[in-house]
């Protein structure tokens, strides 16, 4: 069992892709983490996987925003985030939109992490007319 101390710091991440995962895996997971104290539980943004990650090329991973909308209304406490949202290949109005609507019925409990992406090749896929490597450039001086 995990001190008071150690459960409000604690996160985990929710079963979202590959075989094991499952809306109701998620939901599971989530009501779980909240029952043993967890302050928070995480999803993962893959909109497409690259033959050579970590998941399996056909691992299917659900989408973080339906999935935390689901986990939510599952969920009295715990909170709810990303790990990183890859802001690059969304429509900024709709995150907004969804984010806002999804923390409002949550009663406040989404953290949203966001970032380009986990991979050099999702800078691609975002800005595929770009030959710029998007990581470390400069103007020159």
């Amino acid at each position: 069992m995990m001190s008071d101390r150690a459960a409000s710091t604690a996160g985990i991440h929710l079963p979202q892709a590959g075989p094991a995962a499952s809306g109701e895996a998620m939901r599971r997971v989530a009501v779980l983490a909240e029952e043993l104290g967890y302050a928070d539980v995480w999803l993962s943004d893959h909109l497409v996987v690259p033959t050579d990650a970590v998941y399996p090329p056909s691992a299917y991973v659900y989408e973080p925003l339906v999935a935390m909308a689901w986990v939510a209304a599952a969920t009295n406490r715990v909170r709810i985030g990303t790990t990183v949202l890859v802001l690059p290949m969304r429509n900024p109005l709709f995150v907004a939109k969804a984010l806002a609507s999804i923390d409002q019925m949550s009663g406040g409990r989404v953290i949203l992490g966001a970032a380009a992406g986990w991979r050099r090749s999702s800078m691609h896929w975002a800005f595929p007319s770009t030959s710029v490597e998007p990581e470390r450039t400069r103007p020159s001086r």
